[in-house]
């Protein structure tokens, strides 16, 4: 019998028919004056959606299962929303929003479960664990420039009841849980330089840190980091990787196996396995690593204007979705162009690789890819002029207005949440057929 990355990896037809998806609807959200849906949650189990309302005043609100005492309800507006979070599991749903407080501050809180746990001057980005802990970045002590930029204040990164110590920034990278849920990193900025943080522990300093990423064991964390002399390495416990190459960054692992991006003449190249995977690149994204250690998976780009030597473009959390369909037009009929770390003009194109081969169709955008549990599968989410969608092994569903947190399931099914106009979905694909 073929494998399945034997059909995987062969280059597929443009026009493959699309996957077929089985949709519930969720949450229809009415027809409000001057109110846009502006991003969605939707839980991994399938039954709670929640969603941001924009209105022409500039203000957000938040609409759907777990606001207020009914089933279905619209919270207070506010200056600033954030898109509401689940847990893995759906048991948990967090949130946070801030409004002006004078002309230099801010006030921003944190809600988990229908309940404030704290106001603070601002508040970043936050995750659950495994276990449904929630840890989250926010600060005291900011103001407000005359350039709109924060200045001053005191950063941490907030576990429960417990805050870490005091830093003077945080990096673009979502406070990242290690897989059993036990262990919290993240990298923070001191007077003294860059750290990365373990539990508590500060590595460092650095003059800079981009990005960290767990291995897979859950005991050990890696990340690239730039040293006093310029130089770019890898960093995994005690060896270090690519130090003799123009710039490194971007690691991920799986299996036991690491991969990570270089940079050659200003395109990205991509190493797995200690090995160079043949071919360089206008612009790749965080690879991704199968479970086994056996294969590896990145979004790459044609086209795209030389990026400044040294530095390589990872596919921070911040950016992930960040990007609707309207936007995108938007900023391409203003600018000629479309913008953003993974997206491409309709000069350019994005594609998927997996273990160095193209898999499916040319796109605006490709978020980071992932595998299934059993590693024979790959999808990610991609972005057309219709729309987004989900690629899984190179065929794509057809378009929505929103996709949300795609994921397979144990027994190979794959799950998102969708919005279609002003309808929150679940979306199922069933198990692809051996």
């Amino acid at each position: 019998m073929l494998s399945v990355f034997g059909l995987l990896l062969s280059t597929l037809a443009p026009q493959a028919e699309p996957l077929v998806v089985e949709e519930r609807v969720l949450l229809e959200v009415p027809e409000a004056a001057s109110a846009s849906v502006q991003g969605c949650a939707v839980s991994p189990t399938g039954d709670r959606a929640i969603c941001v309302l924009g209105f022409s005043d500039d203000l957000a609100a938040l609409y759907g299962h777990g606001i207020g005492e009914n089933e279905v309800g619209t919270s207070d507006r506010h200056r600033y929303v954030s898109t509401p979070q689940f847990s893995e599991d759906g048991a948990h749903l967090a949130w946070s929003w801030g409004d002006p407080k004078g002309k230099k501050t801010e006030e921003w809180e944190i809600w988990l479960d229908g309940k404030r746990l704290k106001t603070w001057d601002w508040i970043g980005s936050w995750s659950f664990s495994s276990r449904g802990e929630l840890a989250y970045q926010a600060a005291d002590g900011l103001e407000i420039s005359k350039e709109a930029w924060y200045q001053g204040g005191d950063y941490y990164v907030v576990r429960g009841k417990k805050k870490s110590s005091k830093y003077s920034n945080f990096g673009p990278t979502t406070p990242l849980w290690s897989p059993d849920g036990k262990k919290l990193a993240f990298h923070a900025s001191k007077p003294s330089g860059s750290h990365v943080v373990v539990d508590g522990k500060e590595f460092g300093p650095y003059s800079w840190v981009q990005s960290i990423c767990w291995m897979d064991d859950g005991k050990n964390l890696v990340w690239s980091a730039m040293n006093s002399e310029g130089k770019t390495h890898i960093i995994a416990g005690k060896q270090e990787y690519g130090g003799e190459r123009e710039s490194v960054g971007a690691p991920a692992s799986g299996g036991g196996s690491l991969a990570y991006l270089y940079a050659s003449n200003n395109r990205r190249g991509l190493i797995f396995r200690d090995a160079v995977v043949p071919g360089l690149y206008d612009d790749l994204g965080t690879p991704a690593v199968s479970p086994d250690g056996a294969h590896v998976a990145v979004a790459a780009a044609r086209g795209r204007e030389a990026v400044e030597a040294g530095w390589i473009m990872v596919d921070p959390s911040w950016m992930d979705g960040a990007m609707t369909r309207n936007e995108v037009n938007e900023e391409a009929s203003e600018s000629g162009e479309t913008q953003g770390a993974e997206a491409s003009a309709s000069k350019q194109g994005c594609y998927l690789l997996v273990d160095g081969k193209r898999v499916g169709e040319e796109w605006l955008r490709v978020v980071r890819p992932f595998f299934s549990p059993d590693s024979q599968h790959v999808a990610v989410r991609v972005l057309s002029r219709d729309g987004w969608h989900v690629q899984r092994d190179g065929r794509a569903t057809a378009a929505y207005d929103e996709v949300v947190a795609p994921r397979f399931t144990a027994d190979g099914a794959l799950e998102f949440g969708a919005r279609r106009g002003r309808t929150i979905l679940f979306a199922r694909v069933p198990r692809a057929a051996e």
